[in-house]
């Protein structure tokens, strides 16, 4: 989330624009009749570094492998990648479509437009910058019912949708960390 944040304020800052995609995963949300291989399957010695987004010239961030970058002396790309959703910002608009266009030609994908909402976190544009907000995230942890409850999975997943919330709320660390 850091890198999230620190991205979207030097886009802020350099005026740069923030755009979303999101690649369809049709399979998170439908039963699926072929073998999924969750560790790479015997036999296959190793896994190709080359993917997609490295294949237009993005190198992995060292400190954070979600974050690919394209530097040049003319252009520079970053592309935050989270499982299907993406944000994407620079001050090369013709190297953002680019890549834009390449993911398009690679994969079922969803253009959505300047940055709204992200993992959880609404970010609305204004002339001096982005406000983030997790205030809808927060809403619907309230619509959980306040009963005890049998399962601890149920709870450990609450406390960790409660954590999240920190992400823009450092106030709230306290009371959810003692409670």
């Amino acid at each position: 989330m850091t890198t999230v944040r620190t991205l979207i304020s030097i886009a802020t800052v350099r005026h740069w624009p923030l755009y979303q995609m999101d690649v369809k995963n049709a399979f998170l949300n439908n039963h699926l009749t072929a073998k999924v291989n969750m560790r790479p399957p015997a036999g296959l010695l190793h896994f190709s570094e080359q993917t997609a987004v490295t294949e237009l010239g993005l190198h992995f961030f060292t400190f954070d492998s979600a974050l690919f970058l394209r530097h040049t002396s003319t252009s520079f790309v970053a592309l935050l990648l989270y499982v299907d959703d993406m944000i994407i910002s620079g001050f090369d608009s013709s190297t953002i479509s680019e890549v834009e266009q390449h993911l398009f030609c690679t994969f079922e994908m969803k253009d959505l437009g300047p940055l709204q909402y992200f993992l959880g976190i609404e970010a609305a544009s204004s002339p001096k910058g982005y406000f983030l907000s997790q205030a809808k995230y927060a809403n619907e942890l309230n619509s959980i019912d306040v009963v005890p409850l049998d399962d601890p999975t149920v709870y450990r997943e609450l406390v960790g949708c409660l954590v999240y919330l920190i992400v823009n709320r450092p106030d709230f660390a306290y009371a959810i960390h003692v409670s």
